[in-house]
C-alpha cells in the first residue's frame, strides 16, 4: 500500500493575490503582524528592507530620533509598523509570494511607487469603507 500525500497550499492570510488586503487600525508591532500574515518575523523584516530601500513614503512613515554619536535624526526602525505600512508590507509580500526573488520585487518598486503610495493606501482604504457600509 503506498502513501499518497497531497498538501494544498492555502494562501497565507492577507497576502493570497486575488483578496482584499487587511486594514490594520493603529500602530502595529512587526511580530504581530508576522503572525497574523503566518510568516517567521525575519521574513517580514527583509520585506521591510525592502519597501525601506525603495519607497521613500514608506520610508518617511518611520518616527524620526537622534542616533548615534552626534544624535542625527534617522528613521527608527524599531517603532510600530502604521497601517499605510502594513499594508505596503502585504503588497510586498504577495509580490515575493509570487516571484520569489527579491530583485524582481525592487525592479517592480522602482518601476512603480504610485501602486504604493500613502494616496493609493487611503483610496483603497476608502473604497473598503465604503464597501463594508
Amino acid at each position: 500500500m503506498t502513501d499518497t500525500c497531497t498538501t494544498e497550499q492555502k494562501p497565507l492570510q492577507g497576502l493570497a493575490l486575488d483578496s482584499i488586503p487587511i486594514y490594520f487600525e493603529g500602530f502595529t508591532p512587526k511580530t504581530h503582524l508576522a503572525k497574523f500574515l503566518q510568516i517567521a518575523r525575519s521574513t517580514l523584516i527583509s520585506w521591510d528592507a525592502i519597501a525601506f530601500k525603495h519607497l521613500s513614503e514608506y520610508r518617511d512613515a518611520y518616527p524620526k530620533r537622534p542616533q548615534g554619536a552626534l544624535k542625527i535624526l534617522a528613521p527608527d526602525r524599531e517603532a510600530f509598523l502604521t497601517p499605510y505600512q502594513c499594508w505596503v508590507l502585504q503588497k510586498v509580500g504577495r509580490l515575493m509570494m509570487a516571484t520569489r526573488k527579491a530583485y524582481q520585487v525592487e525592479n517592480y518598486l522602482k518601476a512603480n511607487p504610485k501602486e504604493f503610495s500613502e494616496f493609493k493606501f487611503q483610496a483603497t482604504y476608502s473604497q473598503v469603507i465604503r464597501k463594508s457600509a
